[in-house]
Protein backbone atom coordinates (compact mmCIF):
# COMPACT_ATOMS: atom_id res chain seq x y z
CA UNK A 1 0.00 0.00 0.00
CA UNK A 2 1.31 3.28 -0.93
CA UNK A 3 2.69 5.66 2.13
CA UNK A 4 0.60 8.59 2.66
CA UNK A 5 3.87 11.14 1.08
CA UNK A 6 3.87 9.12 -2.26
CA UNK A 7 0.08 9.40 -2.54
CA UNK A 8 0.37 13.38 -1.92
CA UNK A 9 3.24 13.57 -4.40
CA UNK A 10 1.11 11.32 -7.08
CA UNK A 11 -1.99 14.21 -6.39
CA UNK A 12 0.34 16.85 -6.97
CA UNK A 13 1.84 15.87 -9.83
CA UNK A 14 -1.38 14.72 -10.90
CA UNK A 15 -2.85 18.58 -10.30
CA UNK A 16 0.50 20.01 -12.30
CA UNK A 17 -0.33 18.22 -15.43
CA UNK A 18 -4.13 19.16 -15.52
CA UNK A 19 -2.77 23.07 -15.09
CA UNK A 20 -0.06 22.17 -17.57
CA UNK A 21 -3.12 20.92 -20.31
CA UNK A 22 -3.99 24.60 -19.90
CA UNK A 23 -1.42 26.66 -19.06
CA UNK A 24 1.08 25.36 -21.94
CA UNK A 25 -1.55 26.74 -23.98
CA UNK A 26 -0.48 30.51 -23.09
CA UNK A 27 3.23 29.49 -24.45
CA UNK A 28 4.41 31.24 -27.96
CA UNK A 29 5.16 28.93 -31.08
CA UNK A 30 3.83 28.25 -34.42
CA UNK A 31 1.09 25.75 -33.87
CA UNK A 32 0.01 27.67 -30.77
CA UNK A 33 -0.65 30.48 -33.00
CA UNK A 34 -2.59 28.79 -35.76
CA UNK A 35 -6.64 29.33 -35.12
CA UNK A 36 -8.26 26.21 -33.01
CA UNK A 37 -10.55 24.97 -35.95
CA UNK A 38 -8.21 24.37 -38.32
CA UNK A 39 -6.44 22.31 -35.57
CA UNK A 40 -9.39 20.25 -34.39
CA UNK A 41 -9.72 19.74 -38.69
CA UNK A 42 -6.05 18.32 -39.29
CA UNK A 43 -6.59 16.46 -35.59
CA UNK A 44 -9.55 14.64 -36.55
CA UNK A 45 -8.88 14.18 -40.15
CA UNK A 46 -5.36 12.01 -39.27
CA UNK A 47 -7.42 9.95 -37.17
CA UNK A 48 -9.54 9.11 -40.38
CA UNK A 49 -6.86 8.47 -41.51
CA UNK A 50 -5.58 5.98 -39.21
CA UNK A 51 -8.24 4.21 -39.32
CA UNK A 52 -8.36 3.19 -42.87
CA UNK A 53 -5.06 1.36 -42.61
CA UNK A 54 -5.30 -2.14 -41.66
CA UNK A 55 -5.25 -3.95 -38.76
CA UNK A 56 -2.90 -6.44 -39.73
CA UNK A 57 -0.31 -3.75 -41.10
CA UNK A 58 1.05 -2.22 -38.08
CA UNK A 59 4.24 -0.63 -40.12
CA UNK A 60 1.74 1.60 -41.74
CA UNK A 61 0.75 2.89 -38.26
CA UNK A 62 4.11 3.86 -36.96
CA UNK A 63 4.50 6.70 -40.52
CA UNK A 64 1.24 8.02 -38.53
CA UNK A 65 3.39 8.81 -35.55
CA UNK A 66 5.23 11.89 -37.69
CA UNK A 67 1.98 13.50 -36.79
CA UNK A 68 2.30 13.71 -33.33
CA UNK A 69 5.86 14.31 -33.36
CA UNK A 70 5.31 16.97 -35.96
CA UNK A 71 2.76 18.83 -33.59
CA UNK A 72 5.24 18.02 -30.70
CA UNK A 73 7.85 19.90 -32.95
CA UNK A 74 5.47 22.68 -34.05
CA UNK A 75 4.19 23.51 -30.65
CA UNK A 76 7.26 22.71 -28.91
CA UNK A 77 6.53 20.59 -26.62
CA UNK A 78 8.47 17.20 -25.54
CA UNK A 79 8.02 14.58 -26.95
CA UNK A 80 9.38 12.43 -24.47
CA UNK A 81 6.09 13.69 -22.10
CA UNK A 82 3.56 13.77 -24.68
CA UNK A 83 4.59 9.79 -25.14
CA UNK A 84 5.22 9.00 -21.77
CA UNK A 85 1.18 10.18 -21.00
CA UNK A 86 0.19 8.76 -23.78
CA UNK A 87 0.56 5.21 -22.61
CA UNK A 88 -1.92 5.52 -20.22
CA UNK A 89 -4.32 4.79 -23.32
CA UNK A 90 -2.10 1.28 -23.39
CA UNK A 91 -4.31 -0.72 -20.56
CA UNK A 92 -7.54 -0.18 -22.68
CA UNK A 93 -5.98 -1.01 -25.52
CA UNK A 94 -4.68 -4.25 -24.17
CA UNK A 95 -8.50 -4.95 -22.46
CA UNK A 96 -10.08 -4.54 -26.12
CA UNK A 97 -7.75 -6.51 -27.74
CA UNK A 98 -6.51 -9.52 -25.11
CA UNK A 99 -8.32 -11.93 -26.74
CA UNK A 100 -6.93 -11.39 -30.43
CA UNK A 101 -4.13 -13.79 -30.14
CA UNK A 102 -6.20 -16.42 -28.58
CA UNK A 103 -8.88 -16.30 -31.58
CA UNK A 104 -7.08 -15.60 -34.35
CA UNK A 105 -3.87 -18.06 -35.17
CA UNK A 106 -3.79 -17.44 -39.00
CA UNK A 107 0.06 -17.10 -38.74
CA UNK A 108 1.37 -14.04 -41.07
CA UNK A 109 5.02 -14.01 -40.50
CA UNK A 110 8.14 -16.54 -38.87
CA UNK A 111 10.75 -14.73 -36.71
CA UNK A 112 13.33 -17.32 -36.42
CA UNK A 113 11.68 -20.54 -35.71
CA UNK A 114 8.24 -18.78 -34.12
CA UNK A 115 5.65 -18.36 -35.72
CA UNK A 116 3.57 -14.73 -35.32
CA UNK A 117 -0.02 -14.75 -35.56
CA UNK A 118 -2.70 -12.82 -37.08
CA UNK A 119 -4.27 -12.23 -33.22
CA UNK A 120 -0.50 -10.42 -32.21
CA UNK A 121 -0.20 -8.37 -34.86
CA UNK A 122 -3.77 -6.98 -34.77
CA UNK A 123 -3.35 -6.63 -30.80
CA UNK A 124 -0.12 -4.66 -31.45
CA UNK A 125 -2.15 -2.58 -34.18
CA UNK A 126 -4.78 -1.57 -31.55
CA UNK A 127 -1.76 -0.55 -28.99
CA UNK A 128 -0.38 1.44 -31.72
CA UNK A 129 -3.67 3.24 -32.55
CA UNK A 130 -4.23 4.11 -28.77
CA UNK A 131 -0.99 5.58 -28.03
CA UNK A 132 -1.00 7.66 -31.58
CA UNK A 133 -4.83 9.16 -30.82
CA UNK A 134 -4.22 9.79 -27.27
CA UNK A 135 -0.90 12.11 -28.30
CA UNK A 136 -2.53 13.52 -31.37
CA UNK A 137 -5.47 14.59 -28.60
CA UNK A 138 -2.96 15.47 -26.11
CA UNK A 139 -0.60 17.93 -28.54
CA UNK A 140 -4.07 19.46 -29.91
CA UNK A 141 -5.31 20.54 -25.87
CA UNK A 142 -1.76 21.48 -24.96
CA UNK A 143 -1.45 23.66 -27.66
CA UNK A 144 -5.09 24.87 -27.53
CA UNK A 145 -5.96 24.67 -24.53
CA UNK A 146 -9.14 22.91 -23.20
CA UNK A 147 -11.18 26.08 -22.53
CA UNK A 148 -10.17 27.27 -26.12
CA UNK A 149 -10.73 23.93 -27.23
CA UNK A 150 -14.18 23.65 -26.34
CA UNK A 151 -15.04 26.87 -27.86
CA UNK A 152 -13.58 26.31 -31.36
CA UNK A 153 -15.37 22.87 -31.32
CA UNK A 154 -18.50 24.82 -30.66
CA UNK A 155 -17.83 26.94 -33.93
CA UNK A 156 -17.44 23.89 -35.69
CA UNK A 157 -20.63 22.77 -34.68
CA UNK A 158 -20.57 20.46 -32.14
CA UNK A 159 -23.46 20.15 -30.64
CA UNK A 160 -23.59 22.26 -27.16
CA UNK A 161 -24.76 19.72 -24.89
CA UNK A 162 -21.14 17.83 -26.15
CA UNK A 163 -19.07 21.04 -25.37
CA UNK A 164 -20.82 21.35 -21.86
CA UNK A 165 -20.10 17.45 -21.05
CA UNK A 166 -16.62 18.03 -21.87
CA UNK A 167 -16.46 21.45 -19.76
CA UNK A 168 -17.79 19.56 -16.68
CA UNK A 169 -15.59 16.72 -17.32
CA UNK A 170 -13.10 18.65 -16.65
CA UNK A 171 -14.00 20.96 -14.54
CA UNK A 172 -15.03 18.25 -12.07
CA UNK A 173 -11.67 16.02 -12.72
CA UNK A 174 -9.89 19.01 -11.00
CA UNK A 175 -12.13 19.57 -8.55
CA UNK A 176 -11.70 15.92 -7.54
CA UNK A 177 -8.33 15.94 -7.57
CA UNK A 178 -7.58 19.14 -5.49
CA UNK A 179 -10.30 17.92 -2.93
CA UNK A 180 -8.49 14.55 -2.53
CA UNK A 181 -5.41 15.86 -1.94
CA UNK A 182 -7.03 18.16 0.61
CA UNK A 183 -8.18 15.81 2.28
CA UNK A 184 -5.01 13.68 1.92
CA UNK A 185 -2.97 16.45 3.81
CA UNK A 186 -5.48 16.82 6.33
CA UNK A 187 -5.22 13.06 7.41
CA UNK A 188 -1.67 12.96 7.03
CA UNK A 189 -1.34 16.02 9.62
CA UNK A 190 -3.77 14.38 11.81
CA UNK A 191 -3.48 10.77 12.05
CA UNK A 192 0.20 11.02 13.77
CA UNK A 193 1.94 7.93 14.13
CA UNK A 194 -0.50 5.83 13.43
CA UNK A 195 0.40 3.67 10.08
CA UNK A 196 -3.64 2.61 9.23
CA UNK A 197 -6.63 5.09 9.19
CA UNK A 198 -9.80 3.31 10.48
CA UNK A 199 -12.26 1.47 7.98
CA UNK A 200 -14.75 4.28 9.76
CA UNK A 201 -12.58 7.09 8.96
CA UNK A 202 -12.28 5.53 5.32
CA UNK A 203 -16.23 6.16 4.87
CA UNK A 204 -16.25 9.57 5.66
CA UNK A 205 -13.42 10.35 3.51
CA UNK A 206 -14.89 8.53 0.31
CA UNK A 207 -18.54 10.18 1.59
CA UNK A 208 -16.47 14.12 1.33
CA UNK A 209 -15.38 13.30 -2.24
Amino acid sequence: MPRGDDVTDRLQRAIARLRLLEGSATCHSPLQRVDGRAKILISVAALVVMLTVPLDQPVRLLLMMLCPIAMCGLGRLNVGRVVLWSLVAVPFALAVGVFNPLIDHQTVAMVGDVAVSRGWITLVSLVLRAVISTAVVLCLTLTTGVYRLCADAGRLGVPRIFVALLLMVWRYVRLLVGEALSLRMAVDARRYDCRRLPLALWGRIVGRL
